[in-house]
């Protein structure tokens, strides 16, 4: 199971009926959480093809707690959601409606909060934006080999109880008319 192309679109009116598949006996199905965030600098692409996207060896030469040579993605595990994005739908003349783009946030907490990650939250309040892909519980990648240009918000609440745990809480957030591309990860 890949969708690691875009569909083309009608010029026209007419809708398109694509392709559909249910089974009775053994459906597929995923299961929710988003357990893991991979993150890199929006000007250094660590995947050159596909094929380099689809191989555990080459993700592992990138993925680095530290590492600062060019194309190093950094792997955060944690709990996360993707809700419904928000999108708008504006009447137009004609008796017509146009959506716009969607806006999808991905919500991510990270529990450990050490040193390293809380000096990563502070990094992150310089600003700027990144190539992300994420993973779910179930080990299904989304963001494909260019990964999703997003904006990243990280803050650290600190709960009034001593029963509850301290999270760095991530928020990020793109504008896209498409949900992103998806595969099986290689990488879970």
């Amino acid at each position: 199971m890949s969708v690691i192309i875009l569909p083309t679109c009608p010029t026209t009116c007419a809708g398109t009926l694509g392709a559909v598949d249910f089974d009775d006996c053994a459906p597929e199905t995923h299961w929710g959480e988003i357990a893991k965030v991979y993150l890199w600098v929006l000007d250094e692409i660590p995947f050159a093809t596909q094929a380099e996207f689809d191989s555990a060896a080459h993700w592992a030469t990138h993925i680095s707690d530290s590492g600062v040579t060019a194309g190093a993605i950094r792997e955060f595990i944690g709990m996360g959601e993707m809700p419904e994005p928000e999108q708008t739908e504006t009447p137009i003349s004609g008796d017509r409606v146009v959506q716009s783009p969607k806006k999808f946030t991905v919500n991510f907490d990270i529990d450990e909060t050490n040193e390293t990650n809380y000096n990563f939250l502070l990094l992150s309040e310089c600003g700027g934006k990144y190539k992300a892909c994420f993973e779910t519980a179930d080990g299904i990648i989304y963001g494909g080999k260019y990964g999703i240009e997003v904006s990243l918000k990280m803050n650290q609440p600190i709960p009034k109880t001593r029963q509850e745990l301290v999270k760095i809480i991530c928020k990020f957030t793109w504008t896209s008319r498409n949900h992103p591309l998806r595969q099986i990860s290689i990488v879970a």
